[in-house]
């Protein structure tokens, strides 16, 4: 079992894209006005994103952008292979909610049509949970060897360098796979 720490773009370009398979975990550490993205796809792979809400490519604060050029890669990284679910985790705030910003928007609507045009298919499972009321973020765990999602509260570790996996502790949020659903953490 290895962990495959996803961060963002910011942290580490080449780390913002990763894959698991086997009995990897797909680690996510920080989540907190980001948002990752895994698709699941068969048989026994994570393809999974971590985007900030700032746009690489454009040096802005623009969510929607950032998510699109991560989901992008992303779908490279899938290539044929058939995507059975989605799952958004992080920060959302949504046009009827107080404090919406436009450029913190991630327009998850958009993204997943993404998701469908590639794989040509509308029917894939998508899940969204928001983690806006996690103050200081979350750390997420996609873990193949368990076939659970975990998520914990983050808690700053000066001592783990950016790239690496948080300390386990006691989960928000566990649940198999066949049991997450959307909502908030």
């Amino acid at each position: 079992m290895v962990d495959r720490v996803c961060v963002e773009p910011a942290v580490s370009h080449d780390l913002s894209v990763v894959t698991a398979t086997g009995n990897d975990t797909l680690v996510y550490p920080h989540v907190d006005s980001c948002m990752s993205v895994t698709a699941f796809v068969s048989p026994g792979t994570l393809v999974g994103g971590h985007a900030g809400v700032f746009s690489m490519s454009e040096m802005d604060l623009n969510a929607s952008k950032s998510l699109s050029d991560i989901i992008d890669r992303v779908l490279a990284a899938v290539g044929t292979g058939k995507i059975t679910k989605v799952l958004f985790v992080g920060s959302e705030t949504l046009p009827t909610d107080p404090g919406y910003s436009a450029q913190t928007d991630w327009k998850l609507p958009t993204q997943i049509a993404k998701f469908e045009a590639h794989q040509r298919d509308p029917k894939i499972s998508y899940v969204r949970l928001k983690s806006n009321e996690r103050a200081s973020g979350v750390d997420v765990f996609v873990d193949l060897a368990r076939l659970r999602l975990a998520i914990q509260d983050f808690v700053p570790d000066r001592s783990r360098i950016d790239t690496a996996a948080p300390t386990r502790r006691t989960p928000i949020y566990d649940k198999p796979f066949h049991a997450v659903k959307t909502g908030r953490l």
